[in-house]
C-alpha cells in the first residue's frame, strides 16, 4: 500500500523543519478523528480545500476542520509544509490557534480555533 492512501496523525512540533507523522495504523478503528466531531456546516472553500465548522461530541466546543485532498506526493508536501509554518507561528491574539493535522485516505485534515 502506498503511504499516499494510509491513514496517519501528522504532529507539527517546534523544532524547526521537524514535521513528524505516526506510523500508519493498521486498525483503522482506532483512529476516528472524524467521528469525533458533528459536521455543522461548511464556512469556507477554496479551489484546494474545503472548512468546516464542527462541533465536538465530547467536549461541545466549536472548532473549524479544513479538509484538503492531494493526489501526489508532491501535494501532501505541499500541506506538510502549510502545517508546519503555522506550527512555527508564536502565539498571539490575532492567529488562529492550531491544535493538530491528520491524514485519512488522500486528505489532509486540520484542527484549528473557530473564530
Amino acid at each position: 500500500t502506498s503511504s499516499l492512501d494510509e491513514t496517519k496523525v501528522l504532529a507539527a512540533t517546534k523544532v524547526p523543519s521537524a514535521l513528524l507523522r505516526s506510523e500508519s495504523i493498521v486498525i483503522p478503528e482506532l483512529f476516528m478523528h472524524m467521528s469525533h466531531f458533528e459536521f455543522t456546516r461548511q464556512i469556507g472553500s477554496s479551489q484546494c480545500s474545503e472548512v468546516w465548522l464542527v462541533k465536538h461530541k465530547y467536549n461541545r466546543r466549536n472548532f473549524a476542520v479544513k479538509q484538503r485532498h492531494f493526489s501526489s506526493k508532491q501535494e501532501r508536501d505541499k500541506c506538510k509544509r502549510e502545517m508546519q509554518s503555522v506550527a512555527d507561528l508564536p502565539p498571539h491574539p490575532n492567529i488562529v490557534f492550531y491544535y493538530r493535522a491528520w491524514q485519512e485516505d488522500s486528505y489532509v485534515f486540520t484542527q484549528m480555533e473557530f473564530c
